[in-house]
């Protein structure tokens, strides 16, 4: 039969020759592709560049068709792997570092394959595009098993493809089949590599009273809390997952023995500020965490693993909520000293009935003249024995509790003695969201700030940073409410979180207070001009801010020439 069309044979002697032609714009006669073009050139065409990064010194080094095909300014923006990352749209859940550093796999000298799907948010001018992209490569794992380099390529998506990608779950846990999977490739990479990883157990002690006093529905608000809190916590290459009803478990990879207890403190730190609002109140979830540490052959089996974590949860549960117990190997450490729990609370539930719970009045003075802005009402509880002693962690552990409006009355009532013991002064009183949303609470408001016409003015009502973070949309009417009745709002606990001050706007705060311990921890304590740029940037919003607990006048001193003018000094009573 004779050879034609594409079944002829080729010469063996007859070299291929490449077209280099490069393709510059069409032919203007008929508007069509030049006849020729890179290889680069038709990447560009379709959208797709290849890239490699090496792990160890972020360098991410492109083809140089990258700017074009996936239409980004300049190369240089994305010389390294953070660069590039910046441009990930945080909505897409996932990215290329996450999904090559968090990698649980075991390169045998071929690399391991990834295959994943992002959004990329790209300037175009004045405005910026939203662009899906499929990302597809190898990495490359040292000896100790971690990647050190990927290989891949970057190809955008048709725009149907886009639309088809799934929202993302938000905060959403692994599923239990899913997690027990991500474990057992632990487990193997550690026996191989001879790599450490933690695993720990938390139990929400308290979802069983929760779920009987409120309903099933609040099940799941508390574990997206935990959720929640654990993905502002962890690292991206840390795993968590729902093992069961009130239970999660979290995978630290490579956390060295000697650093897992300090890992699982602040870990378990940051859990103790998950809560859950109600209409009328807050639930805090009460936890307690059990977890061991293992390396190389230690980690015998997936369910050796599971039986040692659980029985460091257990002695945790033992000691009472909100303890910690870390077992290393076959040795168990001593549980980790946490605040109490049901007994803070039923001391405190005593005093109120005793009236042995008072409000210290904490002066905020003027750092230019030194004089007397207003006074912070600090709770305190009087002993059985005389001593007093801060009851603040007790009221907000009796208003997860349920007691929200019973600690709010109260703590009324006892401002309307100050306006009245001091009716030249102003106070401010903290208190929870379900106040606001109280009409009981907010009738004796309004008629203590209208006695005589004397008190109009003369309160302030703080409520937390993290509620405002949390239910910001939900403020605004509440708080309107409050200027109403001419009672001026001031929020507390403010972190340093700028990204989610924009949620102010509409709240008409008039007061912001900073702790000087979270100024000087998140906000670097030796950074003068970290402080003053904070100063500053509240002064603009229009907030006047007050720094409480500062702990000498050396210190006052940097912080009044910061910028800040209102300073109240460290003199909370001691504990008894």
């Amino acid at each position: 039969m004779p050879e034609k069309g594409i079944l002829k044979k080729l010469d063996p002697a007859e070299a291929y020759v490449p077209d280099l032609t490069p393709v510059v714009r069409a032919h203007a006669e008929d508007d069509g592709p030049a006849p020729g073009a890179t290889a680069q050139a038709i990447l560009t065409e379709i959208g797709e560049t290849v890239y490699e990064w090496d792990l160890l010194s972020d360098r991410l080094r492109w083809a140089s068709n990258a700017a074009s095909a996936l239409g980004i300014a300049a190369l240089k923006d994305i010389v390294t792997g953070a660069a590039f990352e910046k441009l990930v749209d945080p909505d897409s859940l996932t990215n290329r570092t996450q999904t090559v550093r968090s990698a649980i796999a075991i390169d045998y000298g071929e690399g391991v394959p990834y295959d994943i799907t992002y959004a990329l948010l790209c300037k175009d001018g004045s405005a910026s595009r939203r662009i899906w992209v499929r990302d597809r490569g190898r990495w490359y794992a040292g000896r100790s098993g971690e990647p050190v380099l990927a290989r891949g390529a970057v190809r955008m998506q048709p725009r149907q493809d886009a639309e088809g990608v799934p929202a993302p779950p938000g905060c959403a846990l692994r599923d239990r089949a899913n997690f027990l999977r991500l474990l057992e490739d632990t487990i193997v990479v550690s026996r191989h590599y001879e790599v450490p990883f933690v695993l720990a157990l938390v139990s929400i002690d308290n979802i069983k009273l929760a779920s009987e006093t409120y309903g099933p529905q609040v099940i799941d608000p508390m574990l997206n809390a935990i959720a929640l809190t654990l993905s502002q916590t962890v690292r991206d290459t840390d795993i968590t997952g729902k093992l069961g009803d009130g239970e999660i478990a979290i995978i630290l990879n490579r956390v060295a023995p000697g650093e897992a207890e300090t890992a699982l403190q602040r870990l378990t730190e940051s859990l103790k500020t998950a809560s859950v609002p109600l209409r009328d109140r807050v639930i805090l979830p009460v936890v307690s965490v059990g977890a061991v540490s293992l390396a190389g052959d230690e980690a015998d089996s997936l369910r050796q693993c599971l039986d040692s974590a659980r029985r460091a949860l257990a002695r945790a549960q033992e000691a009472g909520g909100g303890h910690l117990v870390l077992d290393r190997s076959d040795t168990a450490l001593a549980p980790i000293p946490a605040q109490r729990g049901g007994e803070e609370v039923e001391e405190l539930l005593v005093a109120l009935r005793e009236g042995r719970v008072r409000l210290l009045p904490q002066p905020v003075r003027s750092a230019a003249s030194g004089e007397t802005t207003f006074f912070c009402l600090e709770p305190i509880l009087i002993g059985e024995d005389g001593k007093a002693k801060s009851a603040a962690t007790a009221l907000m552990r009796a208003e997860g509790l349920g007691f929200a409006q019973l600690v709010d009355m109260r703590l009324l009532h006892l401002a309307h003695e100050a306006l009245a013991a001091s009716p030249q002064d102003r106070f401010f009183l903290n208190g929870s969201l379900g106040a606001l949303s109280s009409d009981v609470w907010l009738a004796n408001l309004s008629r203590i700030l209208g006695e005589d016409g004397n008190n109009a003015g003369r309160l302030i009502f703080g409520f937390p940073f993290a509620a405002l973070v949390r239910d910001g949309e939900e403020l605004h009417g509440l708080l309107a409410r409050l200027g109403e009745l001419g009672c001026a709002v001031g929020i507390t606990g403010f972190d340093g979180r700028f990204w989610e001050l924009g949620r102010m706007h509409g709240v008409n705060a008039n007061y912001v207070g900073i702790a000087f311990s979270a100024l000087a921890n998140r906000l670097r304590a030796g950074d003068d001009e970290t402080w003053k740029l904070t100063a500053d940037y509240l002064a603009a919003l229009g907030l006047t801010a007050f720094v409480t607990g500062v702990p000498d006048k050396a210190t006052a001193e940097r912080l009044v020439a910061a910028g800040f003018d209102l300073l109240a000094n460290a003199s909370s009573p001691q504990e008894g």
